[in-house]
C-alpha cells in the first residue's frame, strides 16, 4: 500500500490521460481564439505592445494558478470518507478525478514559464520567431482560461455524483430503519 511520488506527478498525468481529454473543446477553442486573435494582433502592433500583453496574460495565468491551486487542497480536504473511500475502489483510483487538477497546475506553469521567456526575448528574437512565440502565448493563455471553465466542470459532475450517492446512503437509511421498526 506504499505510495510511489511518481504516480502524482504532472509527466505521468498526462501520459495517462487521452489526447481528448487532455485537449478537448477548450484546446480547439484556444487554438481558434488564441491563434487567431494574436494573429490579427502582428501586423497591427510592435513588439513593445505585445510584450506588454503578454505581461497581462502573464498576470492573470499567474493569479489563476493561485487559485488552481487553492482550489485543488480545497477539494482535497472537503472530500467525505466516504466518497473517498468510492473513488479508492474506482479502476482508476483518484486520477481519475483529480488528475486534471494536476494537468492543468502543470499547464498553467507552463503558461507562465512561456510568457517569462516570451517577455524577457521578445525584443531580441528574429522577428518570425518573435510572432510565432507570441502566437504561442496567446494559444496558451486562452488554454489556460477555458481549463478553469473544464476543472469547474469537473468538480460540477463530482458534486452531482457525490450528491447521488448521499441520496441513496440516506435512502438505504431509511430502509434499515423501517426494517428495524417492522422487526421488534
Amino acid at each position: 500500500m506504499g505510495l510511489n511520488r511518481k504516480d502524482f506527478g504532472f509527466w505521468k498525468n498526462i501520459r495517462d490521460m487521452p489526447a481528448g481529454k487532455l485537449f478537448g473543446i477548450e484546446g480547439v477553442f484556444a487554438l481558434l481564439l488564441g491563434g487567431v486573435g494574436c494573429g490579427v494582433l502582428i501586423p497591427n502592433t510592435k513588439v513593445s505592445e505585445r510584450i506588454a500583453v503578454a505581461g497581462d496574460f502573464l498576470t492573470l495565468v499567474g493569479a489563476l494558478l493561485g487559485v488552481m491551486v487553492a482550489a485543488f487542497a480545497l477539494v482535497i480536504t472537503m472530500l467525505s470518507n466516504e466518497y473517498l473511500l468510492r473513488l479508492k475502489i474506482h479502476p482508476r483510483g483518484f486520477a481519475i478525478f483529480l488528475s486534471p487538477f494536476m494537468v492543468n497546475i502543470g499547464i498553467n506553469v507552463g503558461s507562465i514559464i512561456l510568457v517569462v521567456m516570451y517577455r524577457a526575448a521578445a525584443s531580441r528574437l528574429p522577428s518570425t520567431l518573435e510572432q510565432v512565440l507570441f502566437v504561442m502565448a496567446g494559444i496558451s493563455f486562452i488554454f489556460v482560461l477555458l481549463n478553469v471553465v473544464a476543472i469547474a466542470r469537473n468538480v460540477l459532475a463530482h458534486g452531482a455524483t457525490r450528491a447521488d450517492a448521499a441520496e441513496l446512503e440516506a435512502m438505504q437509511r431509511m430502509i434499515e430503519t423501517r426494517g428495524d421498526e417492522d422487526g421488534k
